[in-house]
């Protein structure tokens, strides 16, 4: 698969905006707020 970075524009476009957060029952207290601590900076 040879893509060229421009070969999906809207793609591209997308994964600078979308927002993936970590989502699971195994995330400790700790984990839980060093993410939320981030996403407060942004």
């Amino acid at each position: 698969m040879n893509f060229l970075f421009d070969d999906f524009p809207i793609t591209e476009q997308l994964a600078t905006e979308i927002l993936s957060l970590p989502i699971s029952p195994k995330l400790t207290v700790k984990q839980m707020a060093f993410v939320a601590e981030i996403i407060g900076q942004f």
